[in-house]
């Protein structure tokens, strides 16, 4: 796959999503959330981390075109998933969650 297909995979996985209350849609920069908790947020600022030291693009706190909000998008071409950090939500919360991609939860111990 060459780098313009690759561009051409995250710009549609990127056409999902809805734009932020300023008209933008920001990629590799770690969005915070005060509803979240702090360790929420160092969870999703880990993972987001881990995924640029490998080259491999992001997004956070992403709105899909329904209305519902993802903790990271993962925009690796030859894999789009969301990662959603898990502290209190319960796996019933998670199940009822519907994206247009792949779920991959990471579960944050909380003590």
């Amino acid at each position: 796959m060459n780098a313009k297909q690759k561009q051409m995979i995250i710009n549609q996985a990127m056409q999902k999503v809805r734009a932020n209350s300023r008209g933008r849609k920001y990629i590799n920069a770690v969005c915070l959330s005060g509803g979240n908790t702090w360790l929420h947020e160092l969870g999703k600022t880990r993972e987001c981390y881990n995924l640029a030291k490998q080259g491999i693009d992001f997004a956070t706190e992403v709105i899909f075109e329904n209305g519902q909000r993802a903790d990271i998008l993962v925009l690796d071409p030859e894999n789009i998933h969301v990662i959603e950090i898990l502290c209190t939500e319960t796996q019933e919360r998670l199940d009822a969650k519907n994206y247009p991609f792949p779920i991959i939860a990471k579960r944050i111990k909380t003590k």
